[in-house]
């Protein structure tokens, strides 16, 4: 789609909706199946040559509580979360910001979703 033209493609991979048996569901099909599919799209986008034009973000719509849950899962939690951008000029390794030691809040450089264009234009 990206050497077609496209200008914006949108990828989902299912839920991650982690409210109750959040350790299996991760280990055993969340991370396996998100970590092959990011890295094949950021290793050919690369191999393409098309990488450094093409600004690939990975977010999600809650960070989650920082206490696990009864369920063993957790819950939605807007105060805190992280996305991950590759790609369109992004400094490779940069990290910006912080959280407290348990990912409840941020501490440093704080930005919020509508930022996100802010920091990537």
């Amino acid at each position: 789609l990206v050497e077609a033209g496209s200008r914006f493609v949108g990828v989902d991979n299912g839920s991650w909706d982690t409210h109750f048996s959040q350790f299996p569901s991760l280990k055993e099909d969340l991370i396996p199946s998100a970590d092959r599919a990011f890295s094949a799209l950021v290793t050919d986008l690369e191999d393409r040559g098309l990488l450094d034009d093409t600004l690939v973000v990975w977010v999600g719509e809650f960070g989650r509580t920082p206490k696990i849950s009864s369920n063993g899962g957790r819950d939605h939690w807007p105060q805190c979360y992280c996305a991950v951008l590759v790609g369109g000029g992004i400094k490779k390794g940069f990290v910006y910001g912080a959280s407290d030691k348990i990912g409840a809040f941020a501490t440093v450089g704080q930005a919020r979703p509508e930022d996100l264009g802010k920091y990537t234009m």
